[in-house]
């Protein structure tokens, strides 16, 4: 997947927050927005040559690494905030960056490719692939698709949010 399709797969996920908790959950969906792409860190184009592109930064082990230094930011951030404790901020945009990286895993999950294009989510663990083969992973259409529901998505959420009754 590319940035578009990674962003559309990360609001999409986060859609059920942002129905369930309006407006935090919208902060949540912008926290998982901002981290989804941190998995391809490993890409050349970071310059980060010593990583292999869909190696461990695409691992649930990554994502607990990102959870945890939103968690030290998030409750760092919330000092200024009066009212709320800081574990509780940190506690809930960890959380949302550990969606938005799933959501990468997920994306990623669905393309097509062998050998090194898989993911193995649990390794050391399991070096087992994940690979749906759904899709192709430079398709505009799909990365197009994936950005424009998870926008939609969103929007329904929000409407959900403020009126559940017309659903």
């Amino acid at each position: 997947m590319f940035k578009r399709g990674h962003q559309g797969a990360a609001l999409l996920l986060t859609a059920p927050l942002t129905a369930l908790f309006g407006v935090i959950g919208l902060f949540m969906t912008i926290a998982a927005f901002l981290t989804c792409r941190t998995p391809d860190l490993d890409l050349p184009e970071y310059r980060l040559g010593v990583l292999s592109h869909r190696g461990w930064t695409h691992t649930i082990w990554f994502a607990v690494i990102v959870a945890a230094a939103a968690f030290i930011m998030g409750a760092g951030l919330a000092f200024p905030i009066v009212g709320i404790e800081g574990w509780v901020v940190g506690a809930v945009v960890a959380l949302a960056a550990y969606l938005g990286v799933l959501s990468h895993l997920f994306a990623d999950a669905l393309t097509k490719g062998r050998g090194k294009h898989a993911i193995r989510p649990l390794y050391p663990l399991s070096a087992s692939p994940m690979r749906l083969d759904l899709i192709s992973s430079g398709s505009r259409i799909w990365n197009t698709a994936f950005f424009v529901l998870g926008l939609l998505t969103q929007i329904a959420a929000l409407i959900y949010w403020s009126s559940p009754s017309i659903f």
